[in-house]
């Protein structure tokens, strides 16, 4: 991109988020269930160290990162669903929510009543349970979602809460900014 320019993405509201978590919610249960017959060992370990990746980026504060070792870890297991024409739906959904997390993911991080569904998740792989892989899957996208739902509610209702977020975002870390002599 030239020097001075920039794109700018258009912000999802929270409606199309929902719409699109609801198309999400049929169709990635469904390669992760499909593909539980198809991983590997080798994979599994895989994923596992995506997720183990995602947890020390998220503690870092590194979203990007953690934004990126959760896509490797969705899609280690989607690739695998033996369904490209799937897989390929969701690589297109994932486009377009992609930008709203990046922008969201400070603000509005996954949390979980309980331990991470990554987790049950990797349980129902190596013990090759369709069920639990779905359910996981589902859980995972209802309570990782749960504050982009609450943030994305706050921009709708005050769009200018989307600059106040913007500008948090923009600011230097704690550590990094100048204390003022005293």
């Amino acid at each position: 991109m030239k020097e001075g320019y920039f794109i700018r993405v258009r912000q999802l509201t929270l409606a199309e988020y929902l719409e699109l978590r609801d198309i999400r919610f049929a169709l990635e249960p469904l390669a992760a269930e499909r593909a539980v017959p198809l991983l590997d060992n080798a994979t599994i370990k895989q994923l596992t160290e995506s997720h183990r990746l995602l947890v020390r980026a998220e503690k870092t504060k590194d979203y990007r990162a953690a934004l990126q070792h959760n896509f490797d870890f969705h899609f280690g297991i989607y690739r695998h669903s033996g369904m490209p024409q799937l897989t390929e739906l969701l690589d297109r959904i994932w486009v377009q929510v992609g930008p709203m997390l990046n922008f969201l993911y400070p603000h509005g991080h996954p949390t979980y009543d309980a331990e991470h569904q990554h987790v049950n998740v990797l349980r129902g792989l190596q013990l090759r349970d369709t069920a639990m892989v779905r359910k996981a899957i589902e859980d995972d996208l209802i309570e990782g979602g749960r504050d982009f739902v609450r943030v994305l509610g706050e921009i709708d209702a005050n769009p200018a809460r989307a600059e106040e977020l913007l500008a948090l975002r923009n600011q230097p870390p704690p550590s990094s900014r100048k204390k003022s002599p005293t």
